[in-house]
């Protein structure tokens, strides 16, 4: 994703979904409007790959794995 996101200082967190989002934020840009407390991010469609069509999408573009 690689989209900054800002939380208030917490010297108590040691994981994500210990943070409170900064500036006067109800939610994170990541969280679902349903479970706001949880501070679970959204889940996002996944792509399944297999492994031997990457291998030989590698091979066709020269990289090995």
């Amino acid at each position: 994703m690689r989209k900054p996101f800002y939380a208030k200082f917490d010297p108590d967190a040691t994981w994500l979904d210990h943070l409170k989002p900064a500036f006067g934020k109800d939610k994170f840009f990541f969280e679902t409007g349903d479970d706001v407390d949880s501070h679970t991010p959204a889940a996002a469609p996944r792509k399944v790959i297999p492994i031997s069509s990457a291998a030989r999408a590698g091979a066709a573009h020269g990289k090995l794995l």
